[in-house]
């Protein structure tokens, strides 16, 4: 084998090397790969995602119901997409508009993190939503009132 063919060998290899990592991680964030599987490094980079409890005050079964579905389904990829910048306003206004008898609804995120101690995930609150719907004013319209905690 020749000197020049040698070279393209092992330069190939290297950049191969070199580009799968972030070509993995893409590939983990976009198309849900498993980052633990097609030797990647993605699996010490990728992060835990948030946990989503919804409360509704009295309780309603949102996933039973196509609307209900939708919304919750929309209120996971949301948070999943945005992060820190998530707020569930559309998802409390929808719940609202299509379960009358809801007056109020608690969203928790919770992001799992690793407890030194037990050396086991637990969950740790992130940020909570209470939306509670208002009475209608002299015009019949009714807002939520939010408060974050």
């Amino acid at each position: 084998m020749r000197t020049h063919h040698k070279r393209t060998i092992v330069v190939s290899i290297l950049l191969l090397l070199a580009l799968w990592p972030p070509i993995h991680r893409l590939l983990v964030v976009g198309c849900d790969f498993n980052p633990w599987k097609w030797y990647g490094w993605s699996m010490y980079c990728t992060q835990f995602r948030d946990r989503i409890r919804v409360d509704t005050f009295p309780p309603v079964a949102l996933t039973g119901d196509p609307r209900g579905l939708r919304a919750t389904l929309r209120l996971h990829r949301d948070c999943r997409a945005l992060g820190a910048f998530f707020t569930p306003d559309r998802f409390a206004s929808d719940v609202f508009q299509f379960y009358p008898q809801v007056q109020q609804i608690d969203v928790l995120t919770q992001r799992a993190y690793l407890d030194r101690e037990t050396g086991r995930l637990q969950n740790r609150p992130v940020r909570e939503f209470t939306y509670r719907r208002q009475p209608p004013d002299f015009l019949g319209s009714s807002s939520p009132d939010r408060r974050i905690k």
